[in-house]
């Protein structure tokens, strides 16, 4: 799960975060940025007719990095679902799975292939701050390290790892 400044506050209370200084890996943007897909987030649990696991969410509401990873899983499930099809079969889902590029709220797209089952490409390198911040070290956004890199891979055996600047972070049309 990494160092998720979020989640590790609500298990050991207020102050100082005692991962300050770490430095973490995350797919995902911290659920304190600001993007379409922490919105959506937030209007799909207020909508929640019976909020038991999630409380009461208004759009201030700051969602750890467990809720993240679990909203983020349920958009790509539905996402793949969404690809096979009204005929849904397995392997109508598989193809899909195989074939589609999944716009999730991930900082890159899922993608699969019948020899990478990694899904998510890459994420950025993040520094947690005495504050609880996550921020890169010449970062201009906290949570992204260095103003926008994002540090993605093939997933093959000996891929190399490029950083770029090519975030997603978009909510699918379809989804809204």
């Amino acid at each position: 799960m990494g160092s998720d400044p979020q989640t590790l506050a609500g298990l050991l209370g207020a102050g100082a975060p005692l991962e300050a200084g770490a430095i973490s890996f995350a797919p995902l943007p911290t659920t304190t940025d600001s993007n379409s897909w922490n919105a959506w987030d937030h209007l799909v649990l207020q909508a929640d007719p019976q909020p038991k696991y999630w409380g009461t969410v208004t759009p201030s509401t700051v969602l750890n990095g467990n809720e993240a990873i679990g909203i983020a899983e349920g958009v790509a499930f539905v996402e793949a679902l969404h690809a096979a099809g009204k005929t849904f079969t397995r392997a109508s889902f598989v193809s899909a799975m195989l074939r589609t590029t999944f716009q999730t709220p991930g900082l890159t797209p899922l993608h699969y292939s019948a020899a990478n089952h990694q899904g998510l490409t890459g994420g950025y390198v993040s520094i947690i701050s005495a504050t609880g911040a996550t921020t890169g070290a010449t970062s201009k956004a906290p949570g992204i390290d260095g103003g926008g890199r994002v540090f993605v891979t093939t997933g093959t055996k000996g891929a190399k790892i490029t950083p770029t600047t090519k975030i997603s972070t978009t909510v699918p049309t379809w989804l809204r």
